[in-house]
């Protein structure tokens, strides 16, 4: 596959992880991390689909039941502070949309809904289970939002709710990464978000509220789009372009241009008409 991931973009920096789902043929394979290529393991039906927030590439659908996605990122191995940011929607209920599990006991380390009482930030190692909670922010089921945690420290944490700061609570425990192989889409197999998770990104640093907001602002994903078109013939104010197979890719033509595409099948293009700012 054609990498899209812009190295030299700012919201690029620090990153660990970066999952979205590749505008191709819609298979597990599609949806991968663009750090080092992780596509995880899908378990118990968690499904690659096309629906997202406007200008995003696809999701990964969760059934509410058993569905989650193993990867390889040991989260005992990232540095502090680190961030952890998901693009989702909740559907029905609530649950773990990631987590750490402990050893197969389904204890562990993550971020859920709560039916009732928010955000959770959860800790728990089976003796002792602590729920720092962000309150403040009701569930608002079948549409699509942006969260955010800083770990600043083991007793540290900013939660951000569509670029915007969160008070927490209060803090009943700790806050340290438990257990080793991260999940998303739920707590081992069980527990199992139902919905759609867009994009789940994970920073090996802090991210300043200017960049938490930046990130929520770009739906777009500008850091995945910046891919050059080579030009192989110009016809008048025309011409013709060859790019790699995937790609997503941005350029501009006056207005009133007519886009023809000639390619072989099977392939889709999609063109988003932006006006300019």
């Amino acid at each position: 596959y054609a990498n899209p991931l812009d190295v030299n973009h700012p919201l690029t920096q620090g990153l660990e992880r970066l999952y979205v789902r590749l505008p191709h043929n819609v298979t597990t394979t599609d949806w991968r991390d663009l750090v080092v290529g992780d596509i995880g393991t899908f378990q118990n039906g968690a499904t690659p689909a096309l629906d997202s927030p406007p200008g995003m590439l696809g999701s990964v659908d969760f059934d509410g039941n058993d569905d989650c996605i193993d990867t390889t990122l040991d989260v005992l191995s990232l540095p502090l502070p680190h961030t952890y940011i998901n693009v989702s929607r909740l559907d029905s209920g609530g649950s773990w949309i990631w987590a750490s599990e402990l050893g197969g006991t389904g204890q562990g380390f993550g971020w859920l809904w709560h039916s009732s009482n928010g955000i959770w930030f959860r800790y728990d190692d089976g003796t002792t289970d602590f729920r720092n909670q962000w309150s403040g922010v009701a569930q608002d089921v079948g549409n699509w939002h942006h969260h955010c945690i800083v770990l600043h420290s083991t007793s540290s944490a900013e939660c951000y709710y569509d670029g915007v700061p969160q008070t927490l609570d209060g803090t009943s425990g700790p806050m340290n990464p438990l257990g080793a192989a991260l999940k998303f889409g739920g707590r081992g197999n069980n527990f199992s978000w139902n919905g759609p998770i867009a994009l789940f990104a994970v920073y090996g640093r802090a991210l300043s509220p200017s960049e938490v907001r930046a990130h929520f602002r770009d739906t777009g994903l500008s850091y995945l789009r910046r891919v050059s078109i080579p030009v192989v013939r110009k016809l008048g104010v025309g011409g013709h372009v060859i790019t790699p197979d995937p790609v997503q890719a941005t350029f501009s033509v006056p207005a009133a241009t007519v886009i023809t595409t000639v390619s072989p099948p099977p392939v889709t293009a999609t063109f988003n008409v932006v006006a300019p700012a």
